[in-house]
């Protein structure tokens, strides 16, 4: 009684919120930047659709109706849910200009060693894999360690180390040199995540086309396309 219960609320919201036509969106600080970065042209394409933008690193629940949509790299473990491919997001190296300018070595494949390097706390679970490659590359214990990315992207710009940063945030800073291009092993593909009970509404489907239409958009930048000087190792 109490699944067929929370299935009904699902499919039948409050009614303010089916007035208002708000659909809420969990999103980290990353995927937060990509729809804001674009959120003129999003708020057009929802015609009269409220987005809630929520700050979240957890897994929605979408048994309740707390949100209807969450974007993440990784795939649901439930059939109760269903995921659509946005596009890919990638990371690279960066450096400040004043850093590299500094440390020679930050243009050579010795930047893993002989540079100091910012990175998240070791309780921070939300980037395990970047912490598996700078150990893969024998990187020390990161210098100055954070639990946000934003806060890593002004360390960087600062001039404080090397870091991993989203390519599309890192390459529209001026400030931010890029030192190895995108890394294949550090892209990874998105998904919008919603409930199978909700994802006619119509909505919640003119907020999954939106946002489908912006990564869209957004995609040679998310890939690291963007034109942005890069320092490889022969330089």
């Amino acid at each position: 009684m109490r699944q067929k219960a929370d299935a009904a609320c699902r499919v039948l919201p409050d009614l303010s919120g089916a007035a208002l036509k708000v659909v809420r969106v969990a999103v980290d600080e990353v995927r937060a930047r990509v729809l804001t970065d674009r959120f003129q042209d999003l708020s057009r394409m929802l015609d009269g659709v409220e987005l809630e933008i929520i700050s979240s690193h957890l897994h929605a629940d979408h048994q309740t109706r707390g949100i209807e949509l969450q974007i993440r790299n990784c795939l649901p473990e439930t059939d109760t849910l269903i995921a659509r491919k946005l596009g890919e997001l990638a990371y690279g190296v960066y450096g400040s200009e004043a850093f590299v300018s500094r440390h020679p070595t930050s243009r050579t494949e010795d930047r893993y060693t002989e540079c100091d390097w910012l990175g998240f706390t070791p309780d921070d679970l939300w980037y395990p894999s970047h912490a598996r490659w700078m150990e893969a590359h024998g990187i020390s214990r990161p210098r100055l360690r954070t639990n946000t990315m934003t806060t890593l992207m002004n360390m960087t710009v600062s001039g404080t180390g090397l870091s991993l940063l989203p390519c599309f945030m890192a390459d529209a800073q001026p400030e931010l040199v890029a030192l190895t291009g995108p890394l294949p092993e550090l892209t990874y593909s998105e998904h919008i995540i919603v409930h199978r009970d909700v994802r006619r509404e119509p909505a919640v489907r003119k907020a999954i086309d939106a946002i489908v239409q912006i990564y869209k958009d957004l995609s040679p930048s998310l890939l690291g396309c963007f034109e942005k000087s890069t320092l490889t190792a022969a330089e």
